[in-house]
């Protein structure tokens, strides 16, 4: 299982879609281009979450403990995400600007409760980041009966049986292939 610091890495990740959408606001208010820019600088960090996302499923993936993950039921979650995409609409409706570039206090308050809710309820299927890496979520029921996520690269066509899975976090598997 990986660490808590491991944990809040993967829910910082979430925020690289929402970092992008507000470099590009950024650029269409000051255009030029230095290496200061607070738009270039978003963008910078964007690609680093993304690059530090997927280093940490590979190495989750590579040298995290393998089990069996026995599935009596499964439903697919992704469209769960929809739901959080609102969140990311927030900073760019602000009209003012206190803090640096388009992060505004109330938008950052906002973005800190996000980052605090998905943390602590595990709701890594909001993740559009993964999303847009190629991965699906599933909430699936164990053979004990208690409901956990999934994450998977792969399409699960056939919800039942056992399922090789390495544990990221708390109630949250990542499958590997065999």
């Amino acid at each position: 299982m990986l660490s808590r610091a491991a944990k809040l890495v993967m829910v910082a990740t979430s925020l690289a879609p929402l970092l992008l959408v507000m470099a590009v606001e950024n650029f269409v208010a000051a255009p030029q281009f230095t290496f200061t820019c607070f738009w270039f600088q978003l963008i910078v960090v964007s690609l680093l979450l993304v690059l530090i996302a997927r280093g940490i499923l590979f190495l989750a993936k590579r040298y995290g403990q393998r089990m069996a993950l026995q599935v009596v039921k499964a439903r697919n979650s992704d469209k769960q995400v929809l739901t959080f995409l609102l969140a990311y609409l927030l900073p760019i409706l602000t009209q003012k600007k206190y803090l640096f570039g388009s992060f505004d206090f109330p938008t950052l308050a906002i973005l800190v409760m996000l980052c605090v809710a998905v943390y602590h309820s595990n709701a890594f299927d909001f993740n559009p980041l993964l999303g847009m890496m190629g991965f699906h979520f599933y909430e699936v029921e164990g053979d004990d009966g208690f409901p956990y996520l999934l994450i998977s690269g792969k399409v699960i066509r056939k919800p039942k049986g056992d399922i090789r899975v390495v544990q990221l976090f708390d109630y949250t598997f990542l499958a590997v292939e065999n």
